[in-house]
C-alpha cells in the first residue's frame, strides 16, 4: 500500500500480506430420511396398491448440501421394482447409491360371469325357457346386471340390428369377466303367428254382476245365470283367453277389465258375446249368455236348527258346530228361501223337499217351520231340495248336519267271575290251582262296549281282572276285581255249645278258640280272603245269633298279628247247609 503526502510529492510503500483459507466441501452422502409414494423406504422396502405405476420419491439427505437422482420409480410393474436414489457429496465427488425394493401387488380380476338380472320383456331368461311373443313383435327390451361390476356384456338377437321374425329367434347374452373369461346365456324367442284364438279366457273370463259364471252355461240349453225377479240391469265383463282379440256383446265393446250394462226384463233375456280374434272376423266366435229374470233363484236366505243359525258354504253344505245333547231325538228346522214370490205364491212359488235319511221331517203350523223327529247319536244328515218357482229353472240342494252328542255313558252294570257276580273293586278268592277265571259283565248303556283282561294265565296269589268299558264317545274306564289264587284252602268249624253263646273266646268258648288255633297252624302263606259262615243256629237261639256269632269272629281273627288276617279280606256268607252244620265255617284262603 503507497501513502502520498499532502504536497503531492513524498511518498512511501507499506506492504501488508493477507492469507485466504482455501474452502473444504463435505463428502457426506447418507440420507437422513426416505419416502417412496408416501411410506418409509429407508429400511430398503416398500409395498404399494396394485395398479400403482409410477412413485414420489422424497429424500433428505444428512448434508444439506449433498444432492441426490432417483431412478426406476416412474414405470412401475406389478411385482418386485427396484428404485435407485445416488447420493453426490457436497464436494461433487463422494457418491452412495441407495436401492429400495418397491413391491406392486399384483392385480387378481375377476373370474365372476353371472347375472344378478336377465329380464326379457319383463320375463326371466336365465332359467332358458323360451319365451312367446305376440305376432309382429319385432324387438324384446333386454335388462340385464352382471353380478360383478367389472364384468361387461353384450347382446345379440334382441331385434335391434335384425328385426325378430315370425317363429323361433335366438337371443344370447355373454358376459365377460374381468379377466377374459366369458359365459353365453340363450333363450329361444318365440314370435307368434297370427292369433285366430276366438275363445273366452276359461280361468275368470266372464262375470256377471262381478260374480264368476262358469262358461259351460253358454250355448247350454238348460244353462242360464239367475237374476233377481227386481233386476232391470246386468253388468257383463269378459276376457278373451288372447289379448289380441277384441270381444263385442250386443254390440257394444267390451274392454278386458270393465263391464258393460245391458237392460233385462223378466224371463230370459240373450246376450250374443261375440270373440273377434286378430286373423279378423271371419275366425269370429259367438257365444249366447242366458239370463233369467225372477223365479230361478234356488238359493236359501236363512236356516236355522232350532233357535242357531246354520251358515250354507259354497258346496250347499252346513250345520250345528255343537252338538245336540246326547240322546235329543227331536229338533226344529226353520227354513227361509231367499225368493219365495217367484212367478207367485202357492202352489206357483218355490217348493222345498225335505230328505231325513232314517228321520222324519214333517210340516208344523209355523211359518216356514218343519219338525224332525227320530234323530240318532252321531252325525244326523237331512237334505233339502229346492225348486224355484219357475218349472224351467234348476233345483238346488242342501245338506244339513245336524250331530246329536254321542253318549259318555261307561257305567258298568254288571261283573262276574266264573258266571258269579262279584263287586267292583272287590277281593275274591279262585279255587286252589285256577290258572283261569270267566270274565263276564254288562254296561248300563246299550251303546257301550267292554272288552276283559287279566283273566288268562292267573297265578298263585293277587290277580287283577278288568272290565274296559268303552263309552259311545270312544271315552274309556277300567272296572277291576282283585282274584286271589289260594295256595292252601284251610277250614275250620267253630262249635258254638250253648244257645246264645256268640263270642270266641277262651272263657266262653274254649272248643272254638281251640278250633281257631289248630288251624291257625297249619297256615303258612299270607291270609288273602276269610269266609265266615252267618246263619249257623242251634236250638232255640234268635234269628241274630248267626250273623253276631261271624261278626265275633271276625273280630277275633282281625285281632291277630299273624298270617295277614288283619288285612285279610272278609266275607260273611250264608251256609246253604246251615241246619246240618254243627258250627260257624271259617274257610281261610291263603297264597
Amino acid at each position: 500500500m503507497t501513502v502520498t503526502a499532502a504536497n503531492g510529492e513524498a511518498t512511501d510503500a507499506v506492504e501488508v500480506t493477507v492469507t485466504v483459507e482455501e474452502v473444504v466441501l463435505s463428502d457426506v452422502t447418507t440420507l437422513e430420511s426416505l419416502t417412496i409414494g408416501g411410506l418409509d423406504a429407508i429400511s430398503g422396502a416398500v409395498t404399494l396398491p396394485a395398479g400403482t405405476r409410477a412413485a414420489a420419491v422424497l429424500a433428505v439427505t444428512t448434508d444439506p448440501f449433498a444432492s441426490y437422482v432417483v431412478e426406476g420409480n416412474a414405470e412401475l410393474n406389478p411385482g418386485d421394482n427396484t428404485v435407485t436414489v445416488t447420493v453426490t457429496a457436497a464436494n461433487g465427488e463422494a457418491t452412495d447409491a441407495v436401492e429400495v425394493t418397491v413391491t406392486v401387488d399384483e392385480i387378481i380380476l375377476s373370474d365372476d360371469v353371472t347375472l344378478e338380472t336377465f329380464l326379457v320383456n319383463g320375463v326371466d331368461g336365465s332359467t332358458g325357457d323360451p319365451i312367446d311373443l305376440p305376432y309382429g313383435t319385432t324387438r324384446v327390451n333386454v335388462k340385464a346386471k352382471t353380478t360383478d361390476a367389472t364384468a361387461s356384456y353384450i347382446i345379440t338377437g334382441d331385434g335391434r340390428l335384425t328385426p325378430l321374425v315370425e317363429g323361433e329367434n335366438t337371443l344370447t347374452l355373454t358376459v365377460t369377466a374381468a379377466n377374459g373369461d366369458s359365459e353365453s346365456y340363450t333363450v329361444t324367442l318365440n314370435v307368434l303367428a297370427i292369433s285366430k284364438n276366438n275363445n273366452i279366457d276359461p280361468d275368470a273370463g266372464l262375470f256377471v254382476n262381478g260374480e264368476a259364471v262358469d262358461l259351460e252355461l253358454l250355448d247350454n240349453a238348460t244353462g242360464f245365470v239367475n237374476l233377481p225377479l227386481t233386476a232391470t240391469t246386468v253388468n257383463v265383463q269378459v276376457k278373451a283367453e288372447s289379448d289380441t282379440s277384441d270381444v263385442v256383446a250386443n254390440g257394444k265393446t267390451l274392454l278386458p277389465n270393465a263391464g258393460r250394462v245391458f237392460g233385462v226384463e223378466k224371463g230370459v233375456n240373450e246376450i250374443y258375446i261375440q270373440v273377434i280374434p286378430q286373423a279378423g272376423l271371419s275366425f269370429a266366435k259367438t257365444y249366447k249368455l242366458k239370463v233369467y229374470v225372477g223365479g230361478a233363484d234356488a238359493t236359501l236366505k236363512t236356516v236355522k236348527v232350532n233357535t242357531t243359525t246354520i251358515t250354507i258354504g259354497v258346496d250347499g253344505s252346513g250345520g250345528l258346530q255343537t252338538p245336540l245333547a246326547s240322546g235329543t231325538t227331536t229338533a226344529t228346522l226353520f227354513v227361509e228361501p231367499t225368493v219365495a214370490e217367484a212367478i207367485g205364491l202357492g202352489g206357483n212359488g218355490t217348493k222345498l223337499e225335505f230328505d231325513g235319511g232314517e228321520a222324519t221331517v214333517t210340516k208344523s203350523n209355523v211359518a216356514n217351520t218343519w219338525n224332525i223327529a227320530g234323530l240318532v247319536a252321531g252325525e244326523n244328515t237331512i237334505g233339502i231340495t229346492v225348486t224355484p218357482g219357475d218349472a224351467s229353472a234348476e233345483q238346488a240342494s242342501y245338506s244339513i248336519a245336524i250331530p246329536v252328542a254321542l253318549s259318555p255313558d261307561k257305567r258298568l252294570k254288571t261283573f262276574t267271575v266264573n258266571g258269579a257276580l262279584v263287586t267292583v273293586g272287590s277281593v275274591i278268592a279262585l279255587a286252589k290251582g285256577a290258572t283261569s277265571a270267566e270274565i263276564g259283565g254288562s254296561t248300563e248303556s246299550t251303546v257301550a262296549t267292554f272288552e276283559v283282561s287279566g283273566g288268562d294265565s292267573l297265578v298263585v296269589g293277587r290277580n287283577t281282572l278288568t272290565i274296559t268299558v268303552t263309552a259311545e264317545d270312544e271315552t274309556t274306564q277300567d272296572y277291576t276285581v282283585t282274584a286271589i289264587v289260594p295256595k292252601q284252602v284251610d277250614t275250620i268249624v267253630i262249635p258254638f255249645p250253648k244257645v246264645g253263646v256268640v263270642t270266641v273266646d277262651k272263657k266262653t268258648n274254649v272248643k272254638g278258640n281251640a278250633a281257631i288255633t289248630a288251624a291257625l297252624k297249619k297256615i303258612k302263606g299270607t291270609v288273602g280272603v276269610v269266609k265266615i259262615t252267618n246263619n249257623f243256629l242251634i236250638a232255640k237261639d234268635k234269628v241274630t245269633a248267626g250273623p253276631l256269632r261271624a261278626t265275633n269272629t271276625q273280630k277275633y281273627l282281625t285281632a291277630l298279628k299273624t298270617n295277614g288276617f288283619k288285612t285279610a279280606v272278609y266275607q260273611l256268607v250264608p251256609d246253604p247247609n246251615a241246619k246240618k252244620a254243627k258250627g260257624t265255617t271259617v274257610t281261610i284262603f291263603s297264597y
